[in-house]
């Protein structure tokens, strides 16, 4: 056999997801065989229903109104963080659909889920519709690799037609000695923007190592940080330079000017002293 092409047709009545692998044995030697990764299915079931329609001469027809959404992959993030995926709702059938609503849920504690848009007037004949679900985890009994999924719904009300999809979610347990170093330092470089106006700059900076941090990327959070510190330290030194130089420099002026100023006055003094002396010799002369 020599690059045969094969076709594994799944079904399901419902929405459902399963690991599967697949094996090929030779028959005439059934100690050669190979064995296939595991894989996930993902199966989505959209519904659709048949709608008898009426034309402008007054014939009538039947035409199917469906839709389906279509959600990524499987995929992991943190047990501790957030992150925003693309979920998109697609009319596939050969009405306009109208009034549709959408929702999102999980059976996993202490996860959060917030849509884009809840709904929205209309999807015309072949149109998509992306809206974006931001998954917000806090889970601190997370066991490594733990798997759950998140169910995407969407129903319009004219026609009545409805859909739904799941994700495939994996947890990651998180550092949490990293984590607590990452809130630390990020403080540390709030206290510092604070403190000097000189770093006032550097506060996109702190917002994007606090955006980091929210998404669980503690590391990539904590080099922003850092660096941030240090380029406000060394602004810090270089403005505290600068006034040095200023006090030095007017320190410097005032004593230049209090030189001349007493040289002035010990010339007229000087001058006041020879002209009293001349002024009694002339007078004892007489």
């Amino acid at each position: 056999m020599n690059n045969t092409n094969y076709t594994l047709t799944i079904g399901s009545s419902r929405n459902v997801y399963e690991y599967l692998r697949i094996t090929a044995l030779d028959q005439d030697n059934s100690s050669f065989n190979v064995t296939s990764n595991y894989f996930l299915i993902n199966l989505t079931i959209s519904s659709s229903v048949v709608v008898q329609t009426t034309s402008g001469g007054g014939s009538s027809g039947d035409k199917v109104a469906s839709m389906e959404i279509i959600v990524p992959d499987p995929f992991t993030m943190f047990a501790i963080g957030q992150v925003s995926i693309p979920i998109k709702i697609r009319n596939t059938g050969k009405l306009t659909l109208t009034n549709i609503g959408v929702s999102s849920s999980t059976k996993r504690e202490n996860i959060g889920l917030n849509l884009s848009e809840s709904s929205f007037g209309s999807l015309q004949i072949n149109e998509t519709k992306e809206i974006t679900l931001k998954i917000t985890a806090n889970v601190t009994d997370v066991r490594d690799k733990e798997t759950f999924d998140i169910t995407v719904s969407a129903g319009s009300l004219s026609p009545m037609v409805n859909a739904s999809a799941k994700i495939i979610v994996t947890l990651m347990e998180v550092d949490q000695a990293l984590r607590k170093k990452s809130q630390d330092i990020n403080s540390l470089l709030r206290e510092y923007i604070n403190n000097n106006p000189e770093c006032l700059e550097l506060k996109e900076i702190l917002n994007r190592a606090e955006a980091e941090f929210t998404k669980g990327e503690y590391n990539s959070s904590i080099i922003l940080a850092e660096r941030a510190i240090q380029a406000c330290k060394g602004v810090v030194e270089n403005a505290g330079a600068g006034r040095r130089n200023i006090l030095i420099g007017g320190m410097n002026n005032f004593i230049v000017i209090s030189i001349i100023v007493l040289l002035g006055l010990i010339l007229i003094a000087a001058a006041f002293s020879v002209y009293y002396s001349k002024r009694r010799s002339g007078m004892r002369g007489r």
